[in-house]
C-alpha cells in the first residue's frame, strides 16, 4: 500500500507498506528458531538444535517470538515462479542473512547494522527451494525479503507471499 498525508495543499513524502492477506492458504515456510547463539554472524545451523521449529505464512519475523534480542532463525520453504525469466531477490536486514535458491547461494553478509543485498537469479517457471538465515544481535529486529522479475515495472512487482509458497 502507497499513501500520501496532506494538510491544506502541502503533500508528505510518499510512504508505502506491506500487508499479508493470507485468508484461504495454509503456513508453508518452514522455521527453526534458535535462542541465543553465540555466534555475532549467521551461524551454520547444521551445527546447531533449534529450540523451535514450526510454520509461517511467508518468510518474515512476523510470526516468530523469541524470548531474546540475540537469536537467529532460518526458513526453507518452495516458491512457485510463474514465468522463466531473472529475478531479483532484495532483502532488508539488521542484522546479518543470506540467501540460498536451489541450494545455491545468492547473497550472504553478517553485520550488526542495517543493511540491503541484491541477487539475480535465472530461474525456470515452476517450483524452486528457498532457503533464508537470519541473525538478529541486540534491539531493532528488521528482516523483510522481495523479489520482482528483473525489467518489470513497479506495479508488477511481486512480493513474497502466501500466494507463492507451496
Amino acid at each position: 500500500m502507497r499513501f500520501v498525508t496532506y494538510v491544506g495543499d502541502v503533500c508528505s513524502k510518499e510512504s508505502f507498506e506491506h500487508y499479508r492477506f493470507s485468508a484461504g492458504h495454509k503456513r508453508r515456510v518452514k522455521y527453526a528458531l534458535y535462542e541465543d547463539p553465540k555466534s555475532v554472524y549467521v551461524p551454520d545451523f547444521d551445527r546447531l538444535r533449534p529450540d523451535k521449529v514450526g510454520y509461517t505464512y511467508d518468510i518474515s519475523l512476523d510470526e516468530i517470538s523469541p524470548k531474546h534480542d540475540n537469536f537467529a532463525v532460518r526458513f526453507e520453504a518452495t516458491i512457485n515462479i510463474p514465468e522463466d525469466g531473472k529475478y531479483r531477490f532484495h532483502s532488508r536486514s539488521d542484522d546479518g542473512c543470506y540467501l540460498k535458491v536451489d541450494g545455491k547461494l545468492v547473497f550472504a553478509s553478517s553485520t550488526s547494522h542495517f543493511q540491503e543485498n541484491y541477487g539475480d537469479v535465472k530461474l525456470s517457471a515452476g517450483e524452486h527451494k528457498v532457503e533464508v538465515g537470519y541473525r538478529q544481535k541486540g534491539k531493532r529486529k528488521h528482516f523483510s525479503l522481495l523479489i520482482n522479475k528483473v525489467g518489470a515495472d513497479r506495479a508488477e512487482e511481486l512480493f513474497v507471499s502466501p500466494a507463492m509458497f507451496r
